[in-house]
């Protein structure tokens, strides 16, 4: 079920092959003749040394990986560029890292802790695949032989004391255009106000830089310096032989660490219908996040980066697709109650005026405190995929402290709920923090 969006910042296929994520990138190069001197050759038919007569099949060479340089951004447009650089991105951090495995295991431990604590989306604000990257080549580059437990470390350490918004470069930005190609704007935070705004720059490294994490907001960038530092704290332990590796991978904390959650659910009728909502709801989702952090109302924002997805049947006996997501709120000192309609009323709006929104397509916003979570925040299962990365709680926590008592006073109670839809009108969206 093809989703086709026109105005893509960047030309991209998402699909799913034997249960992984993949992002195929499109660019057209202005010359072939490169791609051309990849198609794989055969070599000639072999003789078999048993008979002397029959002919083996023909064997293919190996697979050539096409190296990209600034020449091949030469006739591309602005689109084309950002495409053809995630892969030049990538090509260029295994060449810098004096030690590609351990560079790639500590990446794979530093993207697992990520997934596990609710921080890996840029989608939803936080860090993606190419942000993780860089932050941990950064980290090889200025300690060649460290292994990749002592890696992981430093890097905890080093993002932990990080002074943002100084940002992470892997070398100088260039901001004069290669030869014969178009001139493209290039991170400059002392010439572009935009960019002076960034709170966690890091920069790609090939032109035309970029800041890759520019969606990252305060609630986001609050939550990643937090768990930096809490990750740092575990592993000084371990290393005192206090605490186990284990620990740093389950991410089970963050549902305890909170009373008040505002909950939202994007539903849909079909399996098709939902991939294509789901799309549009989560792309909005950090303007809403950001909505709801507020000096005024004094509240602060605490988004968790996974989703919850399951398939459930309604009073109808109707399938329902469902993918939840969590945002933990906090208030000021004093703060008694907060009014958050007007927040929610703006956020329905704008997915109200997407075009492709179907009948079926639903979405609801509910207000509660902890002891109302749904128990799957708190199972142990896989529950689908976004932006690439596995979703669903993947720690160990049991429930047993949600007795039945609580689920009663959940269904005499419901004076706090925030439910907002944008196909019903919906009593107001208050949230008492008493």
């Amino acid at each position: 079920f093809p989703i086709l969006i026109g105005r893509a910042y960047t030309p991209v296929i998402k699909f799913v092959l034997c249960g992984i994520c993949i992002d195929l990138v499109f660019a057209r190069l202005a010359d072939g003749a490169k791609l051309l001197q990849l198609r794989p050759r055969q070599h000639q038919q072999r003789v078999s040394s048993a008979t002397g007569k029959r002919p083996l099949p023909p064997t293919i060479a190996p697979r050539e990986e096409l190296k990209l340089d600034d020449a091949d951004l030469i006739g591309l447009d602005e689109a084309g560029v950002r495409s053809l650089n995630g892969v030049r991105v990538a090509q260029y951090l295994l060449q810098l890292v004096p030690d590609v495995d351990a560079f790639r295991l500590t990446l794979r431990a530093v993207k697992e802790w990520a997934v596990v604590h609710g921080l890996y989306s840029n989608v939803l604000g936080f860090l993606g695949g190419v942000n993780w990257a860089i932050l941990v080549a950064w980290v090889c580059v200025r300690n060649e032989d460290a292994t990749a437990s002592t890696l992981l470390r430093i890097f905890m350490r080093t993002f932990s004391k990080w002074k943002w918004p100084t940002p992470v470069l892997l070398g100088p930005v260039s901001y004069e255009a290669p030869p014969n190609v178009t001139p493209l704007p290039v991170w400059n935070p002392k010439a572009n106000p935009r960019d002076r705004a960034h709170l966690m720059p890091i920069v790609t490294p090939c032109f035309p830089s970029m800041n890759s994490s520019y969606n990252v907001g305060q609630p986001q960038m609050r939550r990643l310096k937090q768990e930096f530092v809490l990750a740092d704290q575990l592993i000084a332990d371990i290393e005192k032989g206090e605490r186990d590796w284990d620990e740093l991978f389950v991410g089970k904390e963050f549902f305890r660490q909170h009373i008040h959650f505002i909950k939202v659910d994007i539903i849909a009728t079909s399996e098709d219908g939902f991939r294509a909502w789901f799309g549009l709801c989560e792309s909005r989702l950090r303007i809403f996040v950001a909505a709801m952090e507020s000096d005024d109302l004094g509240t602060q924002c605490y988004p968790f980066a996974k989703c919850f997805r399951r398939v459930e049947e309604d009073d109808d006996g109707e399938e329902r697709h469902i993918a939840s997501f969590f945002v933990a709120l906090r208030f000021d000192e004093g703060v008694e109650d907060v009014d958050l309609k007007p927040n929610a009323e703006e956020f329905l709006y704008k997915i109200n005026s997407w075009e492709g929104r179907q009948e079926g397509m639903d979405l609801m916003i509910d207000c509660l405190v902890q002891n109302e979570l749904p128990s799957f925040v708190f199972d142990d299962v896989d529950v689908g995929n976004t932006d690439g990365v596995l979703l669903g709680d993947e720690d160990d926590m049991s429930i047993s402290d949600l007795d039945d008592e609580n689920d009663e006073e959940r269904k005499d109670d419901d004076s706090d709920d925030l439910h907002l839809s944008p196909s019903k009108k919906r009593k107001p969206a208050t949230c008492n923090t008493a």
